[in-house]
């Protein structure tokens, strides 16, 4: 049985969910890798500039509203990014955290009986 293929239709909110996870993550991550690169070397410094150039063409595709280009630049900042974190290894921690999303400040709140009573 051969499957059917269509093409799904273009939706803008697609461009613009690329657009603002661009803005929103990859962005301020551009200032964090040039201010770390100094400490790793020239291959370092390189690879910033190679991300900050990346995420330029992501910018441009998003506004041309080519979803290929896109997944392609993504996946080149993903390669960007794991080759700048393979140069950090050397100096500092880059390993994942497991409770990265955790929050340990209200830890010392114990819930009583008289928290939740009503009236």
């Amino acid at each position: 049985v051969k499957r059917l293929r269509t093409k799904f239709a273009l939706d803008p909110e697609d461009d613009a969910y690329v657009l603002r996870f661009a803005r929103s993550v990859l962005l301020p991550l551009k200032d964090s890798l040039r201010d770390a690169a100094p400490a790793l070397g020239a291959d370092a410094d390189a690879l910033a500039e190679t991300f900050a150039t990346q995420l330029q063409a992501l910018d441009t595709a998003c506004v041309q509203r080519s979803a290929a280009e896109q997944i392609d630049q993504l996946q080149n900042i993903e390669q960007t990014i794991s080759a700048f974190l393979a140069l950090g290894k050397s100096k500092f921690n880059v390993s994942p955290r497991d409770d990265i999303n955790t929050y340990s400040g209200a830890k010392g709140i114990l819930y009583n009986k008289f928290l939740f009573r009503a009236g």
